[in-house]
């Protein structure tokens, strides 16, 4: 049986708001989805304040954070919802394992999600996936690590 190898990331500081995954050239995007029982809205690309505007208090709040790269994003989020920001620098710090914590009535945990290449199957991706739950709000952030080569 082989091993997989892949590279560590770099070291940061616990409490830095540092993006430790792969940057690319494309932007970071938010997916907010407001349901109950009856009902369910979807708001595609929006920003931190049409999110802070469309999320209602008595309904189920989703929102999906696509690509960390862009750091003042997430810091405006995290300013706008008063989170810790030893939780946004976990969720910033991807290549960290799996966690499960709860600060300030807030739930968090990410885990790796290991998803196949579709043109060469010997090549992994790795992404994290960190999760916040507070009341009546979910957010979900998916940051991607280096892909993993060389299976057999």
């Amino acid at each position: 049986m082989r091993r997989i190898k892949y590279k560590k990331g770099r070291r940061v500081q616990p409490a830095s708001l540092e993006y430790t995954g792969i940057y690319t050239d494309k932007a970071t995007e938010m997916q907010l989805f407001v349901y109950n029982e009856e009902n369910i809205v979807e708001f595609q690309n929006i920003i931190v304040d049409e999110f802070i505007k469309n999320k209602k208090q008595n309904q189920c709040n989703w929102l999906n954070v696509h690509g960390l790269s862009d750091t003042l994003i997430i810091k405006e989020l995290a300013d706008k919802l008063d989170l810790n920001n030893v939780i946004i620098s976990d969720i910033l710090n991807i290549t960290r394992g799996t966690r499960l914590d709860e600060i300030d009535n807030t739930l968090f945990f990410s885990v790796k999600s290991i998803l196949p290449n579709e043109k060469d199957f010997a090549t992994i991706s790795i992404e994290q996936i960190s999760f916040l739950i507070q009341d009546g709000l979910i957010i979900g952030y998916f940051g991607n690590l280096p892909a993993v080569s060389g299976l057999q």
